[in-house]
């Protein structure tokens, strides 16, 4: 039997009302040497029913039934970890692919060794699947200079779509993924871009649903998303400095000389310099919360 080189994780928790669109538009790519790993945390909905039909219909799908919601961040590894493939693509459980999309970004990685993330433009569709607008990679985010990515991945105003692309497996085994704090992919994405090249096919090929129940409206701040992320990241959070200290380590991880080391651990601080009223909320509000702590148990215990 021939091993997959593309394998697709499809993380889950209660995503039934798109599911089955999702895992359809994979099933049908015109590439067909892929494996789904679909894993659901836990779900209350008909998700685990939707996921073991499509396994019993196509064998390239592999499910992992999960008994509670361990967050985002673990089911997004989880499905990472159980894969095989030379190539790696998560995908969201209500977003959509044209059926070129795998074709396209394969060939493109197939041809250019440089390249470790290859994605499709895209366009924004609502829950009934109309498009809402067509978007593509801030140009920054493609340079063939690495600081210049980095530069332009760990700026707030970037949108993180391009985590959804098909990405080399080994250099995505030299992440650290996705982690359980607010913006962890877009850390990732950062990370990412000193390993090497990003590349947009010019073609719109994947579709990215905007809706009430996405995660982003569900959780609009980032204490909030935290949660989303682990749900055992509760309490006093502070997740503008969580960003920034893992912006620090980035550099260190990756394969750059000195002088880009340099450059990246100054591009940080000047991140943390437009922050910097974030980053005081973030103190202000954990002390806050601290004294009300404080306040709380001695009131428990008088």
């Amino acid at each position: 039997m021939q091993s997959p080189l593309v394998s697709i994780g499809l993380p889950v928790y209660n995503g039934s009302d798109y599911l089955e669109g999702a895992i359809d538009s994979i099933l049908t790519q015109t590439y067909g040497n892929i494996e789904l790993l679909i894993s659901d945390n836990g779900s209350t909905d008909n998700s685990q029913q939707i996921i073991r039909t499509a396994a019993r219909q196509d064998g390239r799908v592999k499910t992992f039934i999960g008994r509670q919601n361990r967050g985002a961040a673990w089911n997004y590894n989880k499905v990472f970890f159980e894969s095989s493939g030379a190539y790696f693509k998560w995908a969201a459980h209500d977003d959509l692919l044209h059926n070129l999309f795998v074709e396209e970004c394969v060939n493109v990685m197939k041809k250019r060794p440089d390249v470790v993330l290859c994605f499709s433009r895209w366009a924004d569709i609502d829950d009934k699947s109309n498009r809402i607008a067509d978007k593509s990679a801030h140009p920054a985010s493609l340079s063939a200079d690495k600081i210049t990515r980095f530069r332009n991945l760990i700026d707030l105003s970037h949108i993180c779509e391009q985590v959804f692309g098909i990405i080399r497996r080994d250099a995505l085994a030299g992440t650290r993924l996705i982690e359980a704090y607010a913006d962890s992919d877009r850390v990732l994405l950062a990370e990412l871009s000193l390993a090497g090249q990003f590349c947009e096919v010019p073609e719109i090929l994947f579709y990215h649903r905007v809706h009430r129940e996405g995660s982003v409206e569900k959780a609009p701040d980032r204490r909030s998303r935290a949660v989303w992320f682990d749900p055992s990241m509760k309490g006093v959070l502070y997740p503008f400095w969580r960003e920034l200290l893992e912006y620090f380590r980035t550099p260190g991880r990756a394969r750059m000389t000195m002088y880009e080391r340099v450059q990246c651990h100054f591009e940080v601080c000047r991140w943390g310099f437009r922050r910097r009223r974030q980053l005081l909320k973030d103190l202000d509000f954990g002390l806050r919360s601290s004294v009300k702590k404080v306040l709380r148990i001695k009131r428990e215990n008088s």
